[in-house]
């Protein structure tokens, strides 16, 4: 509808096809199983080129190389979105050294997009790809609730990865304060 033809291309074992919502979008598969895997990134260029892709865009550490690798081997343009702020708390030895990898790579993207203000940060602190945007991620804020619609007693859920910087801390909060406001 925008003048754009999309198409996905997952590289991790298969979770991509069942999870995502837009089924009329091509799919392809090249399971990039490490940040050197050279067959995996060609595919992924021959499939851009053999479609006429014009920009390559990542979302995830595992995507940003193979994106990078296919942009370099295309001489196309390259967008990485940065969502994993654990990239600069890492678990241990492995984990950081793909981290730095990871934000080595992502530096050489042509335009980076940030998920929040603290991803942003992130960025700039390390320096990642000269132009960048942020674009926040998740529910936008509509504005108070009419008083007629507020239940007497809320339930509230949530699904996510529970791990550092994914903000389930602020939600733990924010309910404590609802409490501590009789609310």
């Amino acid at each position: 509808k925008s003048g754009f033809v999309a198409g996905f291309v997952f590289v991790k074992p298969d979770q991509f096809r069942a999870a995502r919502a837009s089924v009329q979008t091509p799919l392809w598969e090249s399971v990039t199983r490490h940040p050197w895997d050279r067959r995996a990134f060609k595919r992924i260029a021959d499939i851009a080129r053999g479609e006429g892709y014009e920009l390559l865009h990542s979302h995830t550490p595992r995507s940003c190389w193979a994106a990078r690798a296919a942009a370099r081997l295309l001489d196309l343009p390259w967008v990485h979105t940065v969502h994993d702020v654990s990239l600069v708390a890492p678990a241990g030895p492995t984990q950081w050294a793909i981290s730095q990898y990871t934000i080595r790579q992502s530096a050489q993207a042509d335009h980076l997009i940030a998920v929040s203000p603290a991803t942003l940060a992130i960025a700039e602190r390390y320096g990642l790809a000269g132009k960048q945007t942020m674009i926040r991620n998740g529910v936008p804020y509509v504005g108070p609730l009419p008083e007629k619609s507020r239940p007497v007693q809320w339930t509230i859920g949530t699904t996510a990865l529970l791990r550092p910087g994914k903000g389930i801390e602020v939600m733990v909060k924010a309910a404590n304060e609802m409490r501590r406001r009789h609310l």
